[in-house]
C-alpha cells in the first residue's frame, strides 16, 4: 500500500476510491485510514471503506474490526506515551509525556482495568510558554499560553506559580477565559506539572519585576534583559513606558515653555529616579487655580518625558490603597495625578481625611498586610515625585505641618504654557526619548563622578534656600526640583554644568515665595491663634467685663439663657475643656497633643499633676468647670478678643 500521508486531500480519497473491494477490510489499509489527521477525510476514507465492504456483504465484520483495530492504535499510543504540543500560533513545541495537547484541548489516554479510558483536562490546549523570577520578591510566576476556540488567536497570561499548583486554586484560571471546572482541575494540575518537569530546559526562563524604577543598578523598563511579571491591569501601564515620534520636536517644545510652573513641573519629573538614587524623601508638586489654565497639560508635560502621557498621568476617583499600589508600581517614575478635587471628596469620605494620604505617600511605604497562610506580606516602598493638580491647595488651614511641609502648592494666576493645545498635541505624538536619554547619561555620570557630586549640588541649593526661612522638608523638595531641572539641562539639552547649575539657582529663587516657611507649619502658634478667633467670633457664650459708654459691667451670657463656654479675665481665657475638645473635632486635631503643646509652648495655664491633664478647674456662675486656660496674649494680639460693640458703640 503506497504511503497516503504524503497525498493532498483529494489524492487520499482517489486513492482509497481505487482500491479493490477485498482491500477495504485489509489491517493495512484501515490503520492508515485510521491515521490521518484530518477529522473530516479520515470520516469521508472510513465512509468510502464502509460501502466497499457492503458490497463485498462484509459490512458487520467490517465494523468490529475497525473497533478493534481503533483500540490497538490507542494502546499503542498508550504504550509509547511521548507527544509534543501542537499549538497553530505558538513557535515552542513543548514534550508533553503521556499527555496530547492540540486543538482538541489536553488529554490523556490510559488503560484502566483492560479498558482504555480517554481523561480530558482541558478542551481547550494551554501550555506553559515561560517562567518569571522576580528578583524583588524572590517568587516565581509563569505565563500560560491558550487559546480560547480552533481558530481564535493565543492569548497569554502571567499568573503567581502558586494558582496552577492545587486543584483548589486552579479553578481561579477560569476567570482568565481557561475552561477548568473543580472536575477537571486535578487533571489540569497534574499536566501542568508534567509539562514543566519534561521541558525544565526548554521553557523559557527570565528575570522578572513587576514595578518600574531602579533594580540595583539599572533603571526599568530600559533593561530588556528584565521583563515584567506584575498584575494585568499594569502592564498597559509598563508598556506606556516607550518612546513615539520626534525627539528633537519634543525638545523644541520644552525649550518654549519658560513659566515658572512649566520650568517646575518638568524639573519635578526629572527629579523623580533621583529621589531613589539619592535616598532623599517623596515630595509632592501641586498646581492649582481655576480652569481651563492648563493644569492637567501639565501633566501630560510631565510624563512625555517618560512615555506616552495618556496612559500614564491618572485621573483618579479611588481609594487610599489604590493609591498606594499605583505609587509602588511607578516607584521612580513621577506619579501624575490629575482632577485631585475628585480623589479628595472619596478620600476624605472613606480613609480619614487626605492628609493621612499625604503622610502615607510621603512615607515612602505602604503598610504591612497579612497574607492567606498567615504570613506578612512584603510592605511595598517607592521613591518619587508625586505631581498633582486641583482646582484648590492639596491642604487646608487645618492641616496638619507635616502635611504642609510634603507639598509644594503652586497656585497659578494665569496660563501656564504659550499655547496649551499646541503643547497637549506635541506631547501626545512626541515623548518617552528624554526619559531614556536621561536614565543612560545620569548612570554615566555617576560611575565617572559618583553620587557624591550629585550630593554636592543638591546640598549646596539646599544650603541656598536655607538662608532664608522655609522648613527643612520644603527646602530638600525644592532643592530636588532644582537638581532635576539642572541635570535635563546638563544630560538633554547638553548645556556646561556651571552653567545648568546657575538656572537651577534662578529656579530656585522664583520658587522661594511659594515655600511654606517655619510659622506656616507652627501647629501651636496656628492653633492658639484660631483658638482665640474662635473665642472673639463666640464672645457671647463667655463671662467677661465690657465698658460701654465709659461703664463697666460684667456680661454673663446666662442672664440671656445662652449656653456659657467658659469665662475671659485680665489675664487669662477659661474654656470649657468639653468645647476645646469639640474645635479640636471640627479641626481634625488631636486634644491631647494640642493642649500639651500649649502648655509646653507657655501659652496656657494649667495644675501640675504626676498625670498631665493640661486642664484645671474654674468656678463659672454656681459651678464648677474643668478648663483649658489660655494666657492672655499681648496687645498687638489682644484686639481680636474685643467686639465691635464694646466702645464708642453710636447706638
Amino acid at each position: 500500500m503506497e504511503d497516503i500521508t504524503k497525498m493532498n486531500d483529494e489524492q487520499v480519497l482517489a486513492y482509497i476510491d481505487g482500491l479493490e473491494k477485498e482491500k477495504a477490510i485489509e489491517d493495512e489499509v484501515i490503520k492508515s485510514v485510521l491515521k490521518i489527521q484530518k477529522d473530516l477525510l479520515k470520516q469521508r476514507a472510513i465512509m468510502i471503506l464502509e460501502d466497499k465492504a457492503r458490497a463485498l456483504g462484509k459490512f458487520r465484520n467490517f465494523q468490529k474490526l475497525i473497533g478493534i483495530i481503533r483500540q490497538q492504535l490507542r494502546q499503542e499510543e498508550v504504550d509509547n506515551q511521548s507527544y509534543v504540543t501542537r499549538m497553530d500560533g505558538i513557535d515552542l513545541v513543548l514534550n508533553t509525556g503521556e499527555w496530547i495537547c492540540d486543538k482538541s484541548g489536553i488529554r490523556r489516554i490510559s488503560n484502566k482495568n483492560g479498558q482504555i479510558v480517554e481523561e480530558i483536562a482541558c478542551w481547550q490546549p494551554v501550555i506553559i510558554s515561560a517562567i518569571y523570577f522576580n528578583k524583588e520578591l524572590c517568587s516565581y510566576r509563569v505565563q500560560l499560553a491558550f487559546k480560547e476556540s480552533e481558530f481564535s488567536k493565543v492569548k497569554t497570561i502571567t499568573i503567581p506559580k502558586s494558582m496552577i499548583a492545587t486543584a483548589s486554586s486552579i479553578t481561579n484560571l477560569a476567570d482568565y477565559g481557561i475552561a477548568v471546572t473543580n472536575i477537571t482541575a486535578p487533571l489540569l494540575v497534574r499536566y501542568l506539572n508534567d509539562l514543566e518537569r519534561l521541558n525544565v530546559e526548554i521553557i523559557p526562563r527570565n528575570e522578572a519585576i513587576s514595578r518600574l524604577g531602579w533594580i540595583d543598578d539599572e533603571f526599568i523598563p530600559y533593561d530588556n534583559s528584565i521583563s515584567f511579571d506584575g498584575e494585568t491591569m499594569y502592564k498597559e501601564l509598563f508598556d506606556a513606558i516607550k518612546t513615539e515620534g520626534s525627539y528633537q520636536t519634543w525638545k523644541d517644545m520644552v525649550l518654549k515653555e519658560k513659566s515658572l510652573e512649566a520650568r517646575m513641573i518638568i524639573g519635578s519629573s526629572f527629579a523623580s529616579p533621583l529621589v531613589g538614587l539619592l535616598d532623599k524623601l517623596c515630595f509632592f508638586t501641586h498646581l492649582w487655580g481655576t480652569s481651563g489654565i492648563g493644569k492637567s497639560v501639565a501633566l501630560y508635560f510631565a510624563q512625555s518625558v517618560w512615555g506616552e502621557p495618556r496612559k500614564l498621568v491618572q485621573n483618579l476617583n479611588g481609594t487610599a490603597v489604590a493609591l498606594e499600589r499605583l505609587a509602588s508600581f511607578f516607584c521612580n517614575v513621577p506619579l501624575c495625578l490629575d482632577e485631585l478635587q475628585t480623589l479628595k471628596k472619596t478620600v476624605i469620605a472613606k480613609d480619614g481625611g487626605f492628609d493621612d494620604i499625604l503622610y502615607k505617600l510621603g512615607q515612602g511605604r505602604g503598610k504591612s498586610r497579612g497574607t492567606k497562610n498567615g504570613a506578612i506580606d512584603k510592605v511595598s516602598t517607592w521613591a518619587l515625585s508625586i505631581i498633582t493638580t486641583g482646582e484648590e491647595p492639596i491642604t487646608t488651614d487645618n492641616s496638619g505641618g507635616g502635611a504642609k511641609n510634603r507639598v509644594i502648592d503652586i497656585y497659578c494666576k494665569k496660563s501656564i504654557f504659550t499655547q496649551a493645545t499646541g503643547v497637549i498635541n506635541c506631547c501626545n505624538s512626541n515623548y518617552g526619548f528624554a526619559g531614556r536619554d536621561f536614565i543612560t547619561k545620569l548612570m554615566d555620570y555617576v560611575k565617572r563622578n559618583g553620587k557624591s557630586h550629585l550630593n554636592d549640588i543638591y546640598s549646596s541649593y539646599f544650603e541656598y534656600l536655607m538662608k532664608s526661612t522655609p522648613t527643612d522638608k520644603q527646602a530638600m523638595s525644592a532643592s530636588m526640583i532644582a537638581l532635576g531641572y539642572t541635570l535635563m539641562k546638563m544630560f538633554v539639552f547638553d548645556v556646561d554644568e556651571a552653567e545648568a547649575i546657575n538656572e537651577g539657582l534662578t529656579l530656585l529663587d522664583e520658587i522661594r515665595p511659594c515655600l511654606v516657611d517655619i510659622t506656616q507649619v507652627d501647629n501651636v502658634e496656628s492653633f492658639y491663634t484660631d483658638l482665640l478667633s474662635f473665642v472673639a467670633q463666640n464672645k457671647h457664650h463667655f463671662i467677661f467685663d465690657r465698658t460701654i459708654m465709659g461703664v463697666t459691667t460684667t456680661y454673663n451670657p446666662l442672664e440671656n439663657r445662652i449656653e456659657v463656654w467658659g469665662k475671659i479675665t485680665a489675664l487669662e481665657i477659661n474654656i470649657s475643656n468639653i468645647i476645646v475638645k469639640k474645635f479640636c473635632v471640627d479641626r481634625n486635631t488631636s486634644y491631647t497633643k494640642m493642649i500639651r503643646a500649649l502648655a509646653e509652648a507657655d501659652k496656657s495655664i494649667y495644675i501640675h499633676k504626676e498625670r498631665f491633664e493640661g486642664t484645671r478647674p474654674v468656678r463659672i456662675n454656681d459651678g464648677v468647670i474643668r478648663c483649658v486656660t489660655l494666657r492672655v496674649p499681648a496687645e498687638n494680639e489682644k484686639q481680636m478678643l474685643i467686639p465691635i460693640d464694646d466702645e464708642g458703640l453710636p447706638f
